[in-house]
């Protein structure tokens, strides 16, 4: 169902209308589909309260205000240099909870909420729902493999606390506060996964888990010719010289190296096909001064409504989930430059499902490797093509936001039923704790 469509139907529901506040951690890959579900929350009559740190609130203030939520700055003093570093070890959620947690507890005194919708990764509402015995819902913007795999940690107790040692150096801080905050209070609470089996095949989880698929992306977004004129002049140009065009978005945490940088653009230059790439400012410098024709380099791209587009042959993506839905979601092949974290594994699932190759170890690849990679695509554009479609027709089969919404309302209205021995919130003061 369209967005316009749910806020049609809205004040036909009945329900009666909740408070809601959304917290998440200030990471766009994070937000987004937290703000996917305030908005979806909005449209059905509900109040909604959208905390998150004013270091992302330059990103979020217009986001929020045009989806109909009122936004709530948390002053932790978290700045957008400090969100562009990147952990060796991985992100460090635990730190967001220490930066957020007495804003959040205040905020949670003053407006007493009906529900708290919070990231995974979000820890700053789990103590004060369990002190003031109010319904807490997890969302995972991650792929439901994922989140199986978290779920072993809970039957394997030495396992999660092995995990954040023996895997990858870049999951050690994420596994860590996975393990002993989020798994303790995920066995007592409704848990929304933003996958599908279009891409994750069949799973089996608990009854608490519910699989939504994408929260964003099913409705059609067009360029805009007074704010987008260069870019729709060089895909026009790209059409008249029926040349296919490949996007790059390497996201806003991967940090590209020169290496990385020149890999790309003489990977893409030797190959026949035209170029839209999302770039930071202060790495365009590496790149030769007169860019040749066939490339369109700007800090900022429209990527939701250039992904749409049809002379779009495939994108090189780092692989963050919320990206590779998109991708998929407009059926295009991929290239994939995985990063760190869950990239590796969201790499592998669509390339498993035939949308496009992986680029490996791409912090040492060579403009060969990228030029290997580009001409697959292009050799292969319409197996990767088909396969990508046939992803995307699944995918917009899935639930998506209405039916978080309901199942968020039904958590409040009428509990978690059988699907947990006793909710989080009504749980006794230690808490839920893995046995």
């Amino acid at each position: 169902m369209s967005e316009q469509a749910a806020a049609q139907l809205a004040p036909e529901l009945g329900h009666e209308k909740l408070k809601v506040v959304i917290y998440t951690i200030p990471m766009m890959g994070h937000a987004l589909p937290m703000v996917s579900i305030g908005r979806t929350m909005a449209q059905r009559g509900h109040q909604v309260i959208f905390a998150v740190s004013e270091g992302l609130g330059s990103k979020l203030k217009d986001l929020c205000k045009a989806a109909g939520m009122r936004y709530f700055g948390l002053s932790d003093g978290v700045t957008s240099p400090y969100l562009r570093t990147q952990d060796p070890l991985g992100p460090v959620f635990e730190e967001f909870l220490e930066a957020d947690q007495a804003d959040f507890d205040a905020l949670v005194e003053k407006e007493s909420p009906d529900v708290v919708v919070s990231d995974y990764a979000s820890g700053a509402p789990f103590d004060i729902c369990k002190e003031k015995k109010v319904p807490l819902v997890l969302n995972y913007a991650l792929p439901g493999t994922i989140v199986k795999r978290m779920r072993i940690m809970i039957n394997i107790p030495l396992l999660g606390r092995v995990a954040p040692y023996v895997m990858s150096a870049d999951m050690k801080h994420p596994l860590t506060f996975i393990n002993q905050r989020t798994l303790p209070v995920s066995t007592r609470t409704l848990n929304i996964v933003n996958s599908s089996p279009a891409l994750d095949g069949p799973l089996q989880l608990p009854a608490n888990y519910f699989v939504s698929g994408p929260l964003d992306g099913f409705e059609k977004r067009e360029l805009c010719p007074e704010k987008h004129a260069d870019l729709l002049t060089f895909l026009e140009k790209a059409r008249s010289a029926q040349k296919p065009v490949a996007y790059i978005t390497t996201g806003s945490l991967m940090q590209l190296s020169q290496e990385q940088v020149l890999a790309l653009y003489e990977g893409f230059a030797a190959c026949d096909i035209w170029v839209v790439w999302s770039l930071k400012k202060d790495k365009q410098q590496l790149l030769p001064e007169d860019l040749p024709e066939h490339f369109y380099v700007n800090a900022w791209i429209p990527q939701p409504e250039l992904i749409q587009r049809p002379e779009l042959l495939c994108v090189l993506t780092h692989c963050g989930w919320g990206g590779a839905l998109e991708c998929m979601l407009a059926g295009k092949a991929v290239i994939c430059y995985a990063g760190f974290g869950d990239q590796t594994e969201n790499a592998t699932l669509m390339n498993a499902r035939g949308c496009g190759p992986i680029v490996s170890e791409p912090p040492r690849s060579s403009a060969k490797d990228i030029q290997a990679a580009v001409e697959d695509v292009l050799e292969n554009r319409e197996s990767y093509s088909a396969n990508a479609q046939k992803v995307s027709q699944d995918l917009r089969a899935s639930p998506g936001p209405i039916a978080v919404a309901e199942r968020i309302e039904d958590v409040v209205k009428n509990g978690m039923g059988d699907m947990v021995p006793q909710p989080y919130h009504l749980h006794g003061p230690e808490g839920c704790q893995i046995q």
